[in-house]
């Protein structure tokens, strides 16, 4: 399946990504080919077409992307997508995730074509960690991990440092900043697969430990994954199942966000936060985990506070403390929002980007 036309006389470039799920690689990629759609004419690759959320696809017609939904077959569709770049030609080739990466790399070497990795977290299994790998010192032109702290982890895991470039996540559609309105229950939200890195049993913990102090306390645990029936089990085994709700994958959570009053992250890894920039843009201050480059979202002390993984009480005690001040709460919400537009706006990730394609095709 393909949507829209070719622009003529424009450098043609491509973002290769396996699907499009509710995934914050996922999104990156899709902000990419539009952010390059501004001054190329952009191809977006799904090459798992048959996987696509119906949020991605009611922004297809207004995102100035050539979208291309690959069908098929595994085989059939390896072939859609080689016989797609044979056809387009583009200068560049971006990719995301590590099997996009594997297979950008493969073609790239196929056609003569640069090809730019992504690396969206900070730890990855061993056998991708060595794929990875290979991939950035033997393949690609450049690999772009979206956080300071993985750019680090990787040289020293034996990727080559003169190969990576650190692009961070930006944010589209920065609302302007609205203070929360005053109610007698304060709102917690986390936002997250449910996977082992996002570590909910600290976040769980932590809460249960500050709902005893503050019995106004109430949280949105938001995602999906194979851990659901464990998070479940382990907010029952606190006893705080009356005060939690476990929401599957809904489709407002923009709204959830502004609804509530404060972020709440314990990921054991990251590379830069999507969910911590969503929470940055309903105006929530927030409490997080010192990993990745959430250093870099969260100010200590301006727009929340940083803890070490797995310490629940310390985590539980900034929750408290917010808690307990709402005017401290106001303040670093327009913190967040202040922070956001300042560093991971658009306009700068394009740029960014923008000056990777110029220099590999000058």
């Amino acid at each position: 399946m393909r949507i829209k036309t070719t622009i003529e006389d424009m450098k043609v470039v491509a973002v290769l990504v396996k699907n499009l799920v509710s995934g914050g690689a996922e999104k990156q990629a899709f902000l990419l080919a539009k952010a390059l759609s501004t001054a190329y004419d952009s191809h977006l690759i799904v090459w798992n077409g048959s996987v696509v959320d119906d949020k991605f696809r009611a922004q297809f017609a207004d995102s100035g992307i050539n979208i291309h939904l690959v069908m098929g077959g595994a085989i059939a569709r390896m072939r859609g997508v080689c016989a797609l770049i044979k056809s387009l030609r583009p200068e560049v080739i971006f990719s995301s995730l590590t099997a996009a990466n594997a297979f950008a790399a493969i073609i790239g070497k196929m056609y003569s074509i640069p090809v730019v990795t992504s690396l969206r977290c900070t730890w990855f299994p061993r056998h991708k960690m060595i794929a990875e790998r290979f991939v950035t010192n033997h393949l690609v032109a450049l690999t772009v991990p979206n956080s300071h702290t993985g750019k680090e982890i990787f040289a020293k895991a034996g990727f080559k440092a003169d190969r990576l470039e650190v692009v961070s996540n930006c944010f589209e559609n920065i609302k302007e900043y609205e203070p929360k309105e005053s109610h007698d229950e304060i709102k917690v939200i986390s936002v997250g697969r449910f996977v082992p890195e996002k570590d909910y049993g600290t976040a769980i913990a932590a809460m249960a430990q500050a709902m005893k102090q503050v019995p106004a306390l109430r949280y949105d645990i938001v995602g999906y994954g194979a851990l659901e029936e464990q998070i479940r089990k382990q907010v029952e085994e606190h006893g705080i199942g009356d005060k939690v709700r476990i929401l599957i994958n809904p489709s407002n959570i923009p709204q959830l966000l502004d609804e509530a009053d404060i972020y709440l992250s314990t990921s054991s890894s990251e590379g830069t936060s999507n969910a911590i920039l969503e929470a940055m843009n309903a105006d929530l201050p927030v409490v997080a985990t010192r990993v990745g480059d959430n250093d870099r979202l969260v100010c200590e002390g301006v727009n929340g506070f940083l803890h070490s993984v797995g310490d629940a009480e310390s985590i539980a005690g900034s929750v408290v403390k917010l808690a307990q001040d709402e005017p401290a709460r106001v303040k670093m919400g327009e913190a967040s929002k202040r922070h956001l537009a300042d560093t991971f706006s658009v306009e700068t990730f394009t740029a960014r980007y923008d000056a990777i394609v110029k220099r590999l095709t000058k």
